[in-house]
């Protein structure tokens, strides 16, 4: 017998001393407590001897004490199998422990459902993402793959490599700061493809380096840096590789750092002192530190941050004032309203998330004529792009032309954050006067470009006891949380993601006494940014982890408790906004059926109650997503429709960005349903800002709406100026003279513009009324803006944080002028879901396999259901790898480089693979005839909801379940069911948290 294990050593590893312990024994479970005390021993031992060959490795996240479980956990499942293999009987329960399941699960399956109006053709049809064929065949080209004019420069970033210091250019071997042109000189010697480095030398005083919402993120570090992989030059060079090559050199050899010191006023106790000189890497650190936010900053007076949300009347007596990192679990019994109620405290931390989209960022720059530049970047968000270029570059904005190539997905981190990419590549070409090309690899990308808001969640929840009415048990009469979101080293978005998810906390249920309370900490990371679901994932994950623990103390089973607080139509937010439209008891009743929910959970209690060391959880939940961007302003878009006489075809330009959503699409599927003419005849262009200015960010869930309503609205105008004009050659022409010009749309029934001429022709009736209208002198063109219905009345319910209670943050010049609060409108609408997940947990390993997901997702009624159940679908696996697998690592502190992002590539960072789609995932778009009593909302367009964000939500069913399958595990050992599981829900954190003993293996 040898007992061999990787992973421990940086050799395969024997564990000696615990094969001679069991040599000569008799192979049975009892004796594996003795033997695993030792191996225990045996493995921390050759973990510390070989530490010191480790250290300089990148931490990966991965403790000693983990690999210790993982040995252990294998040692028993090693013995189970050996046994079994020898036909020794084992006991029925810890017979599965054995099985070894990766690799071995079954192909995944599943179904989709929907119903749809037909009558609306083509509209609500199944059509396939006009770009699909071209993306799966590499023939969609995206901004890197655009063709460069002969001079093109290529660029690439030297990027930090400290988290919080001075810094400046130096040539290697020495720490002594030089002239930028000195550096220059000495680049040109060492590599003859390098042209020129770009600094912050580079913006011309008319331009701007300090950019971002909070105008505090320079585009290029100006003798400081705030974060690991900020960028603080561009290096210029013939060729992609040598730019990159010689960047590399550059941040690794030519860049000193010095210890940092904050400037006037800040130059004082405690600022010039301890920590606050310190780089604050974790969130905790931040609130210790309070590192917080201030709601003033003097660059940038429109932010606002609604510190509170609190429903009108409620009361808060029941709660108790905690120090806020006391993550300290408990149950007491209060009188909240004069009802007997359990009270539940525990907290909830999730972290960040990388966006990892299919095509890293990227820019290309082109001078023009007359002063003029075309810029084409990989963003959602042109007008941030025409606004940051012509900023950086001190020119009038009718100077820059923002012309969007097709765009390899965004998911939020091609809002914000490509300001700061396409920044540096306008100021490079302004200084070159040559064509820019920037493509940043994707460890560069990952590192320089914020991520997901990482939050941590306190909470207090008051549930009904059922003393005074049994039938009343389980009624959520008090809730309250504090919360702390980590902005990272500026405030990019960081209020706005904070703000929406204020005014989604209350989640699906009416709570009489509410208050959520928020606040953003500054660390020394990338600045967090946009991200799909905007802080809602993570909202949702502490929320429901409170209802999930006040649920088990209880004695009651967490989705019965959730059915029982749900909102009803008519029903008020805790912020002040009527649900005139909520049918979110429908969505759960069919979510029910659809699911087998009673078979399911049967299912699962039978297989815990027969299984020791696998473990089944299920959860369900729904989710009430406010639709828009909660600032009238931003809740407009405009398209512009040209026809071409010759042939008829219609060119549709709008502001919408097509990432891969299918936002062309349905914006085609729209035209030529108001214009009655085949979808063969029109085409949908990429954004022109000298075409559309303006354009709203295509982000929220919003894009494919707003701009389908434009062109909508655009395309009516034109359908009822070509209508007239027919209309007009009856009444001067008679019937038969046009009938002989084939233009006699009225005589053709249904088909009207779009049928053939005769007989047999391939041309139709539009091309024959459109060569008429333009030897007419018809005006072909049509634009229209347009202002997108309701969420025009601010938030009535909101607190702002008093000025006295504003905290001093070092390099934050706060105005205490500028008036508190403003600024969040209310939702345009809501839409309504929900899911079940099922899933299986290796209580010995940490390992998890999702058996089933069933998600109802409400988009009114679809105006295209095959894209928008692949919106569902992904957006639901991409939240499953944020609450399971993408786990962000960071060097430690007291590394060379501490706060160094480790996990930049798959290498390190595990994005969803196949094996985390659920076995049977089901998707079912919610027949919205199901709740006909409820009419639809007024301002969706073709009564069509959004899809983009709100399914990722769903996602946090597969976390709770996995909660619950480690519940059922502990709760069996004799452990307490309330603990503290934090997200991502990674091998290490599942199995910690189940917290095995060497004496449970017995």
């Amino acid at each position: 017998m040898a007992l061999v294990f990787g992973g421990i050593a940086p050799y395969p590893w024997h564990a000696v001393k615990t094969q001679e312990l069991m040599r000569g024994k008799t192979l049975d479970l009892a004796s594996i407590p003795e033997w695993a005390q030792m191996l225990a021993k045996e493995t921390a031992a050759e973990l510390k001897k070989s530490a010191p060959r480790m250290q300089g490795l990148p931490s990966e996240g991965y403790t000693d004490e983990y690999r210790i479980q993982l040995v252990l956990g294998f040692f028993y499942k090693a013995v189970v199998n050996a046994l079994r293999s020898q036909k020794i009987k084992v006991p029925a329960n810890v017979a599965s422990s054995g099985v070894m399941m990766w690799g071995n699960w079954p192909a995944s399956d599943g179904v989709q459902s929907y119903a749809n109006q037909d009558w609306k053709k083509p509209v609500a049809q199944p059509y396939i993402k006009t770009t699909a064929m071209l993306q799966t065949s590499g023939r969609l080209r995206y901004t890197h793959e655009v063709p460069m004019p002969a001079q093109t420069l290529n660029a690439a970033f030297v990027q930090s490599r400290r988290a919080l210091a001075t810094c400046w250019l130096t040539l290697p071997g020495t720490d002594v700061k030089i002239a930028t042109t000195r550096l220059r000189d000495h680049l040109s010697k060492y590599a003859d493809s390098f042209v020129d480095l770009i600094t912050s030398e580079n913006i011309k005083k008319s331009g701007m380096n300090m950019q971002g919402m909070g105008a505090d993120q320079p585009l290029l570090a100006q003798g400081q840096v705030s974060y690991v992989g900020q960028a603080i030059a561009l290096v210029l060079a013939e060729t992609e590789q040598e730019a990159q090559r010689i960047a590399d050199y550059v941040s690794e050899h030519c860049v000193a750092y010095g210890p940092f010191t904050w400037p006037a006023p800040w130059n004082v106790a405690p600022f010039n002192q301890g920590d606050w000189l310190k780089p604050v890497l974790t969130l905790d650190e931040a609130i210790s530190l309070n590192s917080v936010y201030p709601d003033t900053p003097s660059a940038a007076v429109f932010l606002s941050h609604i510190w509170k949300i609190i429903r009108p009347g409620s009361r808060f007596d029941w709660t108790r004032e905690k120090d806020p990192l006391d993550r300290s679990s408990s149950r007491r019994s209060v009188v909240l309203d004069g009802v007997p109620c359990l009270v539940v405290e525990n907290t909830q931390t999730n972290g960040g998330q990388a966006h990892f989209y299919m095509e890293p960022q990227a820019c290309i720059v082109l001078p023009e004529d007359e002063g003029h530049f075309t810029v084409r970047p990989s963003t959602q968000s042109p007008a941030a792009i025409h606004q940051t270029t012509a900023m950086a570059l001190g020119l009038q904005y009718n100077h820059i032309n923002v012309d969007i190539p097709p765009v390899g997905g965004g998911f939020g981190g091609k809002t914000e954050q490509t300001r700061f990419v396409a920044g540096p590549a306008a100021i490079a070409a302004q200084a070159t006067k040559r064509p820019i090309r920037l493509v940043v690899p994707r460890d560069t990308d990952t590192g320089l470009i914020g991520k997901r808001h990482a939050y941590y969640g306190q909470y207090q929840i008051a549930v009904d006891e059922g003393k005074l009415n049994p039938a009343d048990k389980g009624r959520i009469l008090g809730f309250q949380t504090k919360m702390w979101g980590d902005g990272g080293a500026f405030y990019d978005c960081s209020f706005v993601v904070s703000n929406c998810i204020q005014l989604r906390t209350d989640n699906a249920y009416k709570v009489p006494n509410f208050e959520s309370q928020i606040d953003v900490c500054r660390t020394n990371t990338a600045p967090s940014t946009a991200f799909r679901s905007f802080g809602d994932v993570q909202c949702k994950n502490i929320i429901e982890n409170a209802v999930d623990d006040a649920a088990y103390a209880i004695g009651m089973l967490p989705e019965d408790l959730r059915e029982k607080n749900l909102y009803d139509r008519g029903d008020v937010t805790p912020f002040g906004q009527a649900l005139s439209y909520c049918y979110i008891k429908q969505v759960w009743a069919y979510l029910k059926e659809k699911s087998d929910y009673a078979k399911k959970r049967k299912s699962v209690d039978d297989y815990n109650r027969k299984n020791k060391w696998r473990k089944q959880g299920l959860a369900m939940m729904p989710v009430k997503y406010g639709s828009g961007y909660n600032l009238k302003l931003l809740e407009q878009a405009a398209a512009y429709v040209v026809v071409n006489q010759a042939d008829g075809s219609l060119v549709v330009h709008q502001g919408g960005v097509e990432i891969g959503q299918g936002l062309a699409t349905q914006v085609l599927q729209v035209a030529a349903y108001v214009m009655n003419v085949p979808m063969s005849l029109i085409t949908v262009r990429g954004v022109q800002t000298q075409i559309i200015p303006n354009p709203t960010s295509t982000g929220a869930s919003a894009g494919t709406p707003y701009s389908c309503e434009a062109v909508k609205q655009t395309c009516q105008v034109l359908r009822a100026r070509l209508m007239e004009f027919g209309y007009e050659m009856l009444k001067s022409q008679g019937n038969d003279w046009c009938a002989k010009q084939g233009i006699d749309f009225w005589n053709r029934g249904e088909e009207g513009w779009s049928a053939p001429v005769s007989q047999g022709s391939t041309v139709i009736v539009w091309q024959k009324l459109i060569n008429l209208a333009y030897s007419n002198r018809v005006n072909l063109m049509a634009t229209f803006s347009t202002k997108i219905e309701g969420g025009t009345t601010q938030v009535p319910a909101m607190t702002f944080k008093p000025q006295d209670q504003q905290p001093d943050l070092p390099g934050v010049v706060q105005n205490p002028n500028i008036p508190l609060g403003g600024g969040v409108d209310s939702f345009v609408g809501f839409t309504y879901s929900a899911a079940l997940s099922v899933v299986e947990v290796d209580i010995l390993t940490g390992e998890v396999k999702i058996l089933s997901s069933d998600l109802v997702y409400d988009m009114g009624w679809s105006m295209n259901p095959a894209i928008d159940i692949g919106q569902v679908e992904g957006a639901f696996i991409q939240g499953v790898g944020y609450l399971l697998t993408e786990k962000l690592v960071f060097e430690p502190q007291g590394a060379e480089e501490e706060g160094r992002l480790n996990t930049t590539n798959t290498w390190r960072y595990k994005i969803p693979a196949i094996t985390e789609i659920p076995l049977n995932l089901n998707v079912h778009l919610f027949p919205r005839d199901l709740a006909a009593d409820v009419p639809d909302e007024t301002n969706d367009i073709f009564s069509a909801k959004e899809v983009g964000e709100p399914p990722l939500v769903l996602a946090n069913t597969v976390f709770l379940a996995v909660k619950a399958a480690i519940r059922a595990s502990r709760v069996e050992r004799g452990l307490d069911g309330l603990f503290r599981f934090d997200a991502p829900a990674t091998v290490q954190e599942v199995r910690s948290v189940c917290e095995v003993s060497i004496k449970d293996l017995a």
